[in-house]
């Protein structure tokens, strides 16, 4: 009866890789139905990053933080997707001010 109940449940080692599948799954599931926005650790890396450029070429960090808003569409970066975030990150190093601005 134990090699019974043991032959239908996955191995004591697997229930951490069925949730990993299992949120993925989800996640996945989910896009369709309405967009999934950067969390909080994303959020402040970004303002981070756009206060670092901002910085470094002499700018407003609102100045930067309206450039990548325009350059993805969005009203403020809190509606950046989850899915552009390494986009932004990107284009935030590669960011000239003075190519946009000028």
């Amino acid at each position: 009866m134990a090699q019974e109940k043991q032959g239908k449940r996955l191995p004591s080692s697997w229930p951490r890789a069925k949730s990993v599948y299992d949120d993925a799954q989800a996640y996945h599931s989910d896009l369709s139905q309405a967009p999934v926005y950067v969390n909080a650790r994303e959020l402040t890396s970004i303002h981070a990053l756009a206060a670092y450029v901002a910085h470094r070429q002499s700018a407003l960090p609102e100045t930067v933080q309206a450039i990548v808003e325009t350059r993805f569409g969005i009203e403020n970066l809190e509606k950046l997707r989850s899915t552009d975030y390494m986009h932004a990150v990107e284009y935030l190093i590669d960011l000239k001010l003075e190519d946009v601005l000028n």
